[in-house]
C-alpha cells in the first residue's frame, strides 16, 4: 500500500509549475507598476510644460553633462 501521494518523478514537475506561477505573478505585478510609472512620468512632463519650468529629473544627458565637467 502506497501512502506517498507524490512520486519522486513528479516533484520536478510540481516545482517547475510553482516557479512558472510565481514568475507569471511577478511579471503581472511589475507590468502594472511600469504602467503606473509611465503615467506618472507623462503627468510630470505635462505639469512641467504647463508651469514653464525646466525638468529637473536626472536622465542620461544630465548625468553626461555632470560627468564631463569633472
Amino acid at each position: 500500500m502506497k501512502l506517498c501521494y507524490l512520486q519522486s518523478s513528479n516533484v520536478p514537475l510540481i516545482i517547475g509549475i510553482l516557479w512558472l506561477g510565481i514568475g507569471l505573478r511577478q511579471w503581472m505585478v511589475l507590468s502594472k507598476w511600469d504602467k503606473k510609472y509611465q503615467k506618472y512620468k507623462e503627468l510630470q512632463k505635462k505639469i512641467v510644460k504647463e508651469i514653464g519650468g525646466k525638468d529637473h529629473s536626472i536622465d542620461d544627458n544630465h548625468m553626461n553633462e555632470i560627468n564631463s565637467k569633472r
